[in-house]
């Protein structure tokens, strides 16, 4: 079988090893110059910072078949987080939920069983003291009226847990589906206990581990291009793609590059695309670390911190501060971040080397939601192996990939 893979992130890498594991003949097609898309390093003069915080999860199919065929190398550690928030007047640091904790309030029943549509409509099934400030924060990702409402998940407000009322939050989750779905609580207070996930990062950085997949898909004999922008059309009911001046009738099409093309080509239009604006701090560090890679979610009233993440790269400790745009300058957000970071035990002395700014296209609206779903439909019929878009996590969206690839007796 011909197989090609449109899109060199990690989803195509993952999609072009598996298929060339299973013996087919493979191209990938990547628009850009290198392997890697949204995960490739910060490179500047005095080192190289992961931009934000990615990691694999480890145990899952895609990521033994990456581990065992691509060459790159990577740590393996205790995937910890937290979350800080002073969304209700009061610091809260709390460990093992990286979501929104309510302090000095009882938690109410969620009874309302209707089905949810927009983040605005999710939020506003809480009680009003806890619906308004957390929507107010949330506020800064976009219109939350459009917005799906399993974008709380990626915006870390899909569910609250009211830490001094730990029975009660069980309780309310316990009481209906609606209340499981919007209450939480952390790990370790869950019951049964939930194990703490096992989590990987490449030990030389991003960029060289793609580096690697690289050579490894070569190695394979999968052709590999760069700097090929493809188009696609349909011509008699299957994908014709078009690239560096020639023109391919594969088998079947993986298609986890930029969805628009292939939504054009299926008549489909244009996705929305909301952008949220957003900046990365990138920190040298020293002082008082955690012993492996953490993350704390930042929740706050006036600072424009999202997530704090704590790695080492290349064996250099580094910390990168992730902050909805502002014009905060580089050593007040610093120190606003050594604050969040006194509260959970660590003096980390931060030394700000460089802000970032990132575009993020993560969000899809409710109407994207819908064209999303009708790509699946229409792109199994030409055909097409979407890149999982209508999905939300990088587990889920690979997997779906694999499934699919499968259906068409491409694995």
């Amino acid at each position: 079988m011909r197989v090609l893979v449109a899109g060199a992130g990690i989803s195509g890498c993952a999609a072009a090893l598996a298929a060339s594991e299973a013996g087919h003949e493979v191209t990938l097609l990547e628009v850009g110059r290198t392997a890697g898309g949204v995960l490739r390093d910060e490179e500047i003069n005095t080192g190289s910072w992961y931009r934000n915080c990615q990691y694999f999860n480890v145990g899952t199919e895609w990521f033994d078949l990456f581990l065992r065929c691509s060459g790159a190398r990577f740590t393996m550690f205790p995937h910890r987080y937290g979350s800080w928030n002073d969304l209700f007047m009061t610091r809260v640091a709390q460990q093992d939920f990286a979501q929104v904790v309510v302090p000095g309030a009882e938690a109410r029943p969620i009874t309302d069983e209707t089905a949810l549509s927009s983040v605005a409509d999710r939020l506003s099934r809480y009680p009003h003291s806890v619906s308004k400030e957390v929507r107010r924060w949330a506020d800064s990702w976009g219109d939350l009226e459009t917005l799906h409402h399993e974008n709380s998940d990626l915006m870390q407000v899909g569910r609250v847990f009211h830490c001094d009322d730990v029975d009660g939050t069980i309780s309310c989750k316990r009481l209906s589906e609606i209340g499981e779905l919007l209450y939480g609580v952390p790990r370790d207070i869950h019951r049964p206990a939930l194990p703490v996930r096992e989590a990987a990062l490449p030990i030389d950085g991003w960029n060289r581990a793609f580096e690697a997949v690289t050579r490894a898909l070569v190695a394979r004999r999968v052709r590999v291009e760069f700097g090929a922008r493809a188009s696609v059309r349909l011509e008699r009911g299957r994908v014709q793609v078009d690239f560096l001046q020639e023109t391919c009738s594969p088998d079947l099409v993986v298609w986890c590059a930029n969805p628009h093309p292939l939504m054009t080509a299926l008549g489909l239009g244009r996705l929305d695309s909301p952008v949220t604006k957003m900046s990365s701090l990138l920190c040298e560090v020293d002082g008082s670390l955690p012993p492996q890679p953490m993350y704390w979610q930042v929740f706050s009233r006036s600072m424009p911190i999202v997530r704090l993440f704590f790695h080492e790269h290349r064996q250099v400790p580094r910390l990168t501060v992730e902050a909805f745009d502002s014009r905060l300058e580089m050593p007040e957000v610093a120190k606003l971040a050594s604050e969040v970071l006194k509260d959970f035990g660590f003096d980390m002395r931060l030394k700000p080397v460089a802000v970032v700014p990132d575009r993020r296209y993560v969000l899809t609206t409710i109407r994207d939601r819908d064209l999303l779903s009708s790509m699946d439909d229409l792109a199994t019929r030409v055909p097409v192996v979407t890149g999982g878009w209508s999905f939300f996590g990088r587990d889920q969206r690979i997997g779906h990939i694999f499934r699919a690839m499968r259906d068409w007796n491409a694995l």
